[in-house]
């Protein structure tokens, strides 16, 4: 196990610095996660390759256990979740 600590100023250059590490690692074949505050570009595909299946699953099945009604989902849901794959929201019908 190794933890990587890449914190820096927000700029264009620290992107793009972060993203060439973390291509680099899947060029390289090599797991790994991220701390979820951090720059990144990650989509559903990615989030699940990372965690496996089964656990964004287990994820998501114990956050719709917790929060029962679609409002309440609505407010502890954002465009990075929808990105992610994360996301249990019906869709909403005007």
């Amino acid at each position: 196990t190794c933890v990587i600590e890449l914190d820096s100023v927000f700029s264009n250059e620290s992107y793009r610095f972060y993203d060439s590490v973390w291509n680099e690692l899947y060029k390289q074949n090599i797991q790994f996660t991220f701390h979820w505050g951090k720059l990144l570009q990650l989509d559903a595909s990615k989030v699940r390759n990372m965690y496996t299946d089964k656990n964004v699953d287990d994820w998501i099945n114990a956050r719709k256990a917790i929060m029962q009604s679609d409002a309440c989902m609505r407010v502890f849901t954002n465009e990075v979740m929808q990105e992610w794959g994360l996301d249990i929201l019906p869709p909403v019908i005007a």
